[in-house]
């Protein structure tokens, strides 16, 4: 955010203020009082302040004002519109997929028409976890992963030699960004496949904590995000043979 004086005066300056239920001064000057140190200020020789938010979240959204230390006061007010940023990975949510093949998933943030800044650049991750367990290709050589920063961010997890044991959830988990997921099943013959036909037609409804009981037992997670914190509902799915 920037704000420019009409006119050039070394002993002229202005405070950030951040307008919510409460006002609160961010900077005078130079001096930053806030102890939030993603807020920086800025001035140049052209007479125009500048208050930077680096890794900008909800909780910035609102009324900004540059103001000036005259006695007359001027000031400007700006509104800050955060919109969240969401994962996707592309395709469906359930995925059969035969034993001994290999497992390739895409995770794809899109961050804008101007793309990403310095500070998200260097900071940037993409995690991938299989149910709740962080998968990390260090300590599994099937597992390959890398990520690339352009105007999206993007991730790719591939697995090679899958087995039954690989069968679960899947989600993406960026910097930043609410996470996303979809789930591989691990076809071992035809019996497999008949059962991932019978459990593509179970309902589940996600507004409420559900647990069905029938027989040999195939646990199944669903992921409900609020923000970019993980809450993980778990519904635990019995299947008749």
């Amino acid at each position: 955010m920037y704000c420019c004086l009409a006119r050039f005066d070394r002993h002229l300056s202005v405070s950030w203020i951040r307008i919510k239920e409460d006002v609160i001064v961010l900077t005078h000057g130079h001096l930053v009082f806030t102890t939030d140190d993603r807020i920086k200020v800025g001035y140049d020789s052209n007479g125009i302040w500048s208050l930077s938010i680096s890794r900008v979240g909800q909780e910035d959204f609102g009324k900004y004002e540059c103001q000036t230390n005259t006695e007359i006061k001027n000031s400007v007010i700006v509104s800050l519109n955060v919109l969240e940023t969401s994962a996707e990975i592309p395709g469906p949510k359930r995925i059969l997929v035969k034993e001994g093949s290999t497992v390739k998933l895409t995770c794809k943030v899109y961050l804008g028409e101007k793309g990403p800044d310095l500070n998200y650049r260097k900071n940037a991750v993409v995690h991938w976890f299989q149910g709740q367990r962080l998968l990390d290709p260090l300590l599994e050589s099937r597992l390959i992963m890398r990520t690339e920063i352009g105007v999206a961010l993007q991730g790719w997890l591939e697995i090679k030699n899958v087995s039954l044991l690989d069968t679960g959830n899947y989600s993406c988990v960026p910097s930043y960004a609410i996470p996303d997921w979809t789930q591989i099943h691990i076809m071992h013959d035809e019996k497999s496949a008949v059962l991932h036909e019978e459990m593509s037609e179970v309902k589940v409804d996600t507004s409420s904590q559900i647990a069905l009981s029938l027989s040999n037992s195939h646990s199944l997670q669903y992921f409900s995000y609020l923000g970019t914190h993980i809450l993980l509902l778990k519904y635990i799915i019995h299947f008749f043979c």
